[in-house]
């Protein structure tokens, strides 16, 4: 089965080795520069497969590549725009999305701060159908992950990880046998724009003790800006009790993959 894979960061990269350890053929990739570049320095075997940029929104080289490269199949893991129905329809509607949250109630972005927020005990990753509107389409599979009451961002996006594997390898199984399920949404749910998060980084000297934990654990994600305080025109950051010493803002970010720090090189199909 040919796959055009589109994605990146450190959950993208996990789904691309599965997928590539798995009887399928990486037709085409849709990705950045960096993340494309690093792929094709550790698989050199792959280094032909063509590549796309997602620096701008390339949906003509998509559906040249589409017909082209006779593609069976579109999987998506944070791929960083929305594809339109001709894309989806192009694949004759086998196009699916690993979303790091439950659908539809964390629709976007910075799900996991908005649950740990919303004080939720319990934290999902859906893969499901895609559809033209934004995390909408009916779901494959979910996995839950329990959310422990001292998680911050940053540990709750390490839970994930393993459990977005498995269900990939669940999920990649389902089609290749051509049995992939459809259990439609229900509900509308909540959608979380780019910079929905912002304004509750910000806490008050009127929040309560109880709120002021949630901001500041649900805001942790180094090297991102942590919650804060805004005093006198001075920022008076809040972080959660550190198990290592190291400051928050020399962190590498855990949702960039090893091949996001590569060096630009790969050349645009």
């Amino acid at each position: 089965m040919k796959i055009l894979f589109l994605g990146e960061g450190k959950l993208a990269q996990i789904c691309l080795k599965i997928l590539m350890s798995d009887d399928f053929i990486i037709a085409a990739m849709v990705t950045s520069e960096s993340f494309h570049s690093g792929f094709r320095t550790e698989h050199k075997e792959c280094s032909k497969i063509p590549f796309i940029s997602n620096s701008v929104r390339n949906e003509d080289q998509i559906l040249k590549a589409v017909n082209s490269l006779e593609i069976d199949a579109l999987i998506s893991v944070q791929h960083k725009w929305i594809l339109s129905k001709d894309v989806i329809s192009s694949v004759t509607g086998k196009a699916f999305n690993l979303h790091n949250a439950r659908l539809p109630d964390y629709k976007g972005h910075n799900t996991i701060s908005h649950a740990i927020l919303n004080d939720e005990k319990e934290y999902f990753v859906t893969i499901h159908w895609l559809a033209a509107e934004v995390d909408s389409g009916d779901r494959v599979l979910e996995s839950s992950i329990e959310v422990d009451a001292r998680d911050t961002a940053l540990s709750l996006y390490e839970k994930t990880l393993p459990t977005a594997k498995n269900l990939f390898k669940d999920f990649l199984r389902l089609l290749k046998n051509d049995k992939v399920p459809r259990t439609p949404l229900t509900g509308q749910g909540t959608y979380f724009g780019k910079s929905s998060w912002l304004p509750n980084k910000i806490i008050t000297l009127n929040d309560e003790p109880d709120l002021i934990d949630k901001k500041t654990r649900a805001s942790y994600f180094p090297p991102h800006e942590p919650a804060r305080l805004d005093i006198m025109g001075k920022k008076i950051y809040c972080l959660p009790d550190a198990s290592e010493p190291r400051l928050w803002e020399k962190e590498k970010p855990l949702n960039k993959s090893t091949w996001d720090e590569c060096h630009p090189s790969a050349k645009p199909l």
